[in-house]
């Protein structure tokens, strides 16, 4: 899921990632009130545009969208929330139109390995 302050996050996106949680939740047994067992781990992309859900993104998850965090709370036994990055640093380019670009200047994976690694302590 995409955020940062040119690209806030969207209802589609929520939406979306609702519904995944939804499909998963429907492999499950036909138990109806049983949370699905398998690990999950949702991931903020393209943090590097903005720094809350570097902090904390449990509490971005929890503030930006509630109601796939309550839907997570609901249906999934074990989830978290991350975050991921690739741009070290950027700049902005300016044409002569004046119309705005964001140029990644280094590339510098952050976040990536998170997920799996906690996704991996969780396979139990």
């Amino acid at each position: 899921m995409e955020t940062g302050p040119d690209h806030p996050f969207h209802q589609g996106q929520e939406l979306f990632a609702t519904q995944l949680i939804s499909y998963l939740a429907s492999l499950r047994p036909s138990r109806r009130n049983r949370k699905v067992t398998v690990p999950t781990a949702i991931v903020f992309t393209k943090t590097d545009l903005c720094d809350e859900p570097t902090t904390d993104p449990d509490t971005f998850a929890r503030d930006n969208t509630p109601g796939l965090w309550r839907y997570c709370e609901a249906r999934l036994e074990r989830f978290r929330f991350f975050r991921s990055r690739v741009a070290g640093s950027t700049a902005i380019l300016v044409d002569r139109s004046g119309r705005e670009s964001l140029i990644p200047l280094r590339v510098e994976p952050d976040g990536v390995v998170e997920p799996f690694a906690w996704l991996t302590t969780q396979m139990k």
